[in-house]
């Protein structure tokens, strides 16, 4: 099987497997530019959006890296044309030393030192779903499959969150409710879940 079968965008290149489950076109990066990037013109990895040369952004035209809004050179923005990291406004050169956590300040050296549960990591809100696993209402929602190989399916978030915490472990969930300002209130609100 060679990398184009997977792959309904065109001209991806580099190292093993970006033209994997690329629905892109022009993607160059290494070992996952190729997967699961339904962008286009992404040459980091894990991109859901456009023209990112950065790792993890789902905003477009990044150069950072963990961008969620548009035009960031710095990194863990949610906001658009920031060159500061941990930014979610507009325009920001600078990176605060405060962020939100839970709706409260907090340091981010505080956030940056607390022990993250590993579940944070587990929630998916992007699935990679080949082929042979879909439906026949998923292959009809999405008509490129065939070329593709699958189809990249957005997850909802309460449902994540949901899987996730059923199968933690106690010592994880602790942690989860160590984190700084936790409030179960926010939590709550966010996922549908209560701790």
């Amino acid at each position: 099987m060679t990398d184009t079968n997977y792959n309904s965008g065109d001209y991806n290149s580099g190292n093993h497997n970006s033209g994997y489950y690329n629905s892109g076109d022009y993607n160059s990066g290494n070992h996952n530019s190729g997967y699961y990037n339904s962008g286009n013109y992404n040459s980091g990895d894990c991109n859901s959006g456009y023209y990112n040369s950065g790792y993890y952004s789902s905003g477009y035209h990044n150069s950072g890296d963990y961008n969620s809004g548009d035009h960031n050179s710095g990194h863990y923005n949610s906001g658009h044309y920031n060159s500061g990291d941990h930014n979610s406004g507009y325009f920001n050169s600078t990176t605060p030393e405060e962020i939100r956590v839970f709706n409260k300040p907090c340091l981010i050296t505080t956030w940056e030192k607390a022990k993250k549960p590993k579940l944070l990591y587990q929630v998916q809100l992007t699935t990679w779903v080949p082929i042979k696993v879909m439906t026949e209402e998923e292959k009809k929602d999405n008509p490129d499959f065939f070329t593709k190989g699958g189809y990249l399916r957005q997850n909802n978030l309460r449902e994540e969150f949901e899987r996730v915490l059923e199968s933690s472990s106690p010592e994880d969930i602790e942690l989860l409710k160590a984190l700084p300002n936790f409030d179960p209130d926010v939590f709550e609100e966010i996922t549908g879940l209560r701790l």
